[in-house]
């Protein structure tokens, strides 16, 4: 990892920045998701899928920012896992890496609820008699799992967290690189496409914002977009640093 690189993700780890990055993307800048309600998640995804005749083969992925939001909507709790790239020059294959991230996140969720699973199950039969046992297996509870949920380790009432990655690029130029998988595609039957499953980025880079949009970010990364942007204009650089506001509070 670059130094640069390094530095955005320690930026980045912030839980005030982290918040009003994800506000920016999905409230308009509005302060709804608060940096009290994040707690910071193991960034390493490690995933086990079965390789060639049944050996398993480990897969591990870092992601640079990963969290666990907790917040209230309408009355009701709302969880999710959030997740931030930083990039200091666009990446030409994000879309695939992104998609990777979040379906090791996914897989992550279903090994846990199979463990869960297996450990109340370990809590019960410990708990029980030896009579207890046999009445359970045959009075045929539906709290025992039927044999799609135990064999896939994941029940009919589990559900998962939704996942949201957010690629920020730390850089003033445009992202030249593909927005989504049909993007990276060679060149395909157009019947074949309802078949094949997209996926988007989503992606804030400084070169897309205009100041007014640059200015619904409510942290120093609203400086930072701006002064990014400009970066290479000395000009527009030298104007915005003694003339704009959020940069004369902080001299």
């Amino acid at each position: 990892m670059s130094k640069k690189d390094a530095v955005t993700k320690d930026y980045m780890g912030n839980s005030a920045i982290f918040a009003d990055a994800f506000n920016f993307l999905i409230y308009d800048g509005q302060p709804v998701i608060n940096s009290k309600q994040l707690r910071a998640m193991d960034t390493a995804e490690l995933v086990l899928p079965y390789g060639k005749d049944g050996a398993r083969t480990s897969v591990q992925r870092y992601r640079d920012e990963l969290k666990y939001l907790t917040t209230m909507e309408d009355g009701n709790a709302a969880y999710m896992v959030l997740g931030i790239e930083t990039q200091s020059e666009p990446h030409y294959a994000m879309p695939v890496r992104d998609m990777l991230y979040d379906a090791m996140q996914y897989a992550r969720q279903v090994k846990e609820a199979a463990s869960s699973h297996r450990e109340e199950a370990k809590k019960q039969r410990s708990m029980a008699g030896p009579g207890e046992i046999g009445e359970k297996k045959s009075s045929e509870s539906r709290e025992s799992p039927d044999s799609g949920e135990f064999l896939g380790g994941f029940y009919r009432n589990d559900r998962l967290l939704p996942v949201i990655t957010l690629v920020i690029l730390f850089s003033p130029d445009p992202w030249d690189g593909p927005m989504s998988i049909y993007e990276m595609l060679a060149d395909v039957d157009e019947r074949f496409l309802p078949f094949v499953q997209d996926y988007r980025i989503n992606l804030i880079t400084p070169a897309a914002l205009d100041e007014e949009s640059i200015n619904r970010f409510r942290t120093s990364l609203r400086e930072v977009m701006l002064y990014i942007k400009y970066s290479r204009d000395k000009d527009q650089l030298r104007n915005i640093l003694e003339t704009h506001p959020r940069f004369l509070e902080r001299v």
